[in-house]
């Protein structure tokens, strides 16, 4: 019990801790400057593009979930892994950085559920790899900027930059190297049997199946980018380059801070902060953050709550 009211404690204080950032923004932002800028985009095109591009984005994260399952379950299907997929999302939706997608497994009775966990946390493993990998580089760039290019401090962020990136990309191209430190901690902790059929995981990801994951998950961070920046466009004319340092930065640090419900707040606030260092508006800051939440998240969400409730009458019409 005490456990149960903790969970709920820490739940409540993270949607707390969200509502409070989210109040503190839009009453510096101006709520009404929010609405009327929604209202009136400088372009909507910008904003249906980014919409459409849910469409590759769901798809391309069951391709990964359904490939990494197909590990563990060759015959598994494609219905059986987006039901899967679409059900953890809504799991995923209220808890800080996504966490509780790991809820996936519930949705796979023919699975090992703690197989299946494991493969979710390697699911998301790999979706940091990219974020990390290019992120570090917006924190740099934007570094850089701010301090006016000093060289005194550009080649030390340089220098960490490179070894930040490339250290995530050869760990993560290496899945052996991932068992062997992951092993390594569990002989503290009880539960090894539990540990062991974790890490059978790592056993069938092989070095070429651990590229291909780095590569789906660049293709799906290539296109949460080119939904940010789409939809930072349409309420702002900008350059490029600004809004592609401002989106990959604010992605790598809401990333770094899950701490809030949904990561709301945190990421507002962040697209807040770095995008108004390139003299863009905070209302366009916020409004495109807000859209990447609405379509990335809340949207599947959505589609993820119709799946559980679907699956729970399925399972009583079946007992």
């Amino acid at each position: 019990m005490a456990g149960i009211k903790k969970k709920y404690i820490v739940f409540t204080a993270k949607i707390l801790f969200a509502a409070v950032m989210m109040y503190v923004i839009v009453k510096d932002v101006n709520f009404r400057e929010i609405i009327r800028a929604i209202q009136h985009p400088n372009n909507r095109i910008c904003i249906y593009a980014g919409f459409f591009l849910l469409v590759p984005n769901l798809y391309m994260q069951w391709f990964r979930w359904h490939y990494l399952i197909g590990l563990l379950k060759k015959d598994i299907s494609p219905k059986e892994t987006l039901f899967s997929f679409l059900g953890g999302m809504a799991g995923g939706f209220i808890t800080p950085g996504r966490i509780g997608e790991v809820s996936r497994y519930l949705f796979l009775p023919a699975v090992d559920p703690l197989q299946a966990a494991g493969m979710v946390i390697l699911d998301k493993a790999y979706a940091a790899v990219p974020i990390i990998a290019v992120g570090i580089w917006g924190l740099v760039l934007m570094l850089m900027y701010i301090f006016s290019y000093n060289i005194f401090l550009s080649i030390p962020l340089v220098t960490a930059a490179v070894l930040i990136s490339f250290m995530a990309v050869l760990l993560f191209s290496r899945p052996c190297w991932i068992r062997t430190i992951i092993y390594n901690i569990s002989l503290i902790f009880p539960y090894r049997d539990k540990a062991k059929r974790f890490m059978k995981c790592f056993d069938l990801l092989s070095i070429v199946h651990a590229r291909n994951m780095l590569l789906y998950s660049l293709i799906l961070y290539s296109i949460y980018i080119a939904q940010f920046i789409l939809f930072a466009h349409a309420f702002q004319p900008m350059v490029l380059t600004t809004s592609l340092t401002a989106t990959v930065t604010t992605m790598f640090v809401k990333t770094l801070l899950p701490i809030s419900f949904a990561d709301i707040g945190i990421r507002e606030g962040a697209a807040v902060y770095f995008f108004t260092q390139f003299n863009v508006t905070k209302v366009t800051a916020f409004n495109s953050s807000i859209l990447l939440f609405a379509v990335n998240v809340l949207v599947p969400s959505v589609l993820g709550l119709v799946v559980i409730i679907f699956y729970r009458n399925t399972r009583r019409e079946t007992q």
